[in-house]
């Protein structure tokens, strides 16, 4: 059993994982699809309804993406999660409403960072809350 770090946006998730056996680091992607956003154009009566099926829509990938995040994390007793975006936010919700294990969750605000210092701010904070 071991510690998570996940710095995550709507783009990808970088995950670092601590346990006895050493360190590992994973980039999964948010995989998104063609055509962008999908705005809709022009403005009829059904522009509500449309737009409603591309929020769900996209909401039904980000939850797909979550769940791959969590999936990797399997077995964790304790879980950072950090990034600058509200996906952090999303994907601590999903999180927590699928916490079968008790997880112990914890969020934070993030810049953009880059692997190795997603690294270090992982080791730090885990490293640390073993020391006290």
């Amino acid at each position: 059993m071991g510690n998570a770090g996940i710095w995550i946006d709507h783009e990808k998730a970088v995950l670092v994982i601590l346990d006895p056996a050493g360190e590992r680091t994973e980039t999964i992607s948010a995989g998104h699809s063609e055509g962008g956003s999908g705005a809709v154009q022009s403005y009829t009566r059904n522009d509500t309804t449309a737009e409603d099926r591309l929020e769900r829509k996209e909401a039904h990938h980000f939850n797909r993406f979550y769940d791959r995040v969590i999936e990797s994390i399997t077995g964790c007793k304790s879980v950072l999660v950090f990034g600058p975006s509200e996906a952090k936010l999303e994907f601590t919700k999903r999180l927590e409403k699928l916490n079968r294990q008790g997880l112990k969750i914890e969020t934070e605000a993030a810049d953009r960072m880059t692997e190795h210092q997603i690294v270090a701010h992982v080791k730090k904070k885990f490293l640390s809350a073993t020391k006290s």
